[in-house]
């Protein structure tokens, strides 16, 4: 054989134990994500709805006065806006007589 003539090589073939290896990892990359996500998105348990009650807005209510009447001993009243504003979906915290809105009842 000349020094320039260069020997072809064979295609990489596998044997059927490297298939078999080759598939378990494929299954393993696959399988390994799906089922930490799955776990990840699992609930913890049935959320509850809070308890609340209806509330007609008098003239010269605020939400301020409202969340401190029903804040519990040591809350934060912002929080307690905070949480009227996103129960009642309101765009800012001014109200308006008449406007009815629900109020957690603390149990």
């Amino acid at each position: 054989m000349r020094s320039s003539q260069v020997r072809a090589e064979p295609p990489l073939r596998l044997t059927t134990r490297g298939r078999v290896v080759l598939a378990l990892l494929a299954l393993v990359v696959i399988a390994v994500p799906l089922w930490f996500g799955a776990r990840a998105a699992q609930a913890e348990g049935p959320l509850t709805a809070p308890q609340v009650e209806r509330h007609v807005v008098e003239p010269g209510d605020t939400l301020w006065q409202i969340a401190s009447s029903v804040a519990a001993p040591g809350e934060d009243v912002r929080d307690v806006v905070r949480q009227l504003v996103r129960l009642n979906n309101l765009p800012g915290s001014g109200l308006l007589a008449g406007q009815v809105i629900v109020i957690p009842v603390s149990g």
